[in-house]
């Protein structure tokens, strides 16, 4: 199985217990709310690109003000709606 360990990686994990919200799921040793790329580590938001460093991948929190667009849809957000 590939891992991504031995990359720079902000967050390493074993488990998806160990990915704080909102990040949802541990994929090859990456917390990733979307989908890991194994061969390049990158995590792609929704099938879409990597988000820049300053978003986060998530569904966006409904007790935000205001409720960030798109609730539920993960997709890439500023940090602070997630």
């Amino acid at each position: 199985m590939a891992s991504c360990y031995g990359n720079n990686l902000p967050a390493r994990c074993v488990d998806d217990g160990q990915c704080a919200f909102p990040i949802e799921t541990c994929q090859f040793g990456v917390c990733c709310s979307g989908r890991l790329d194994p061969s390049t580590c990158v995590c792609h938001c929704n099938d879409g690109p990597a988000c820049p460093l300053w978003q986060g991948c998530c569904r966006g929190d409904p007790k935000h003000t205001p409720p960030p667009p798109d609730l539920g849809a993960l997709q890439c957000r500023d940090r602070r709606q997630c």
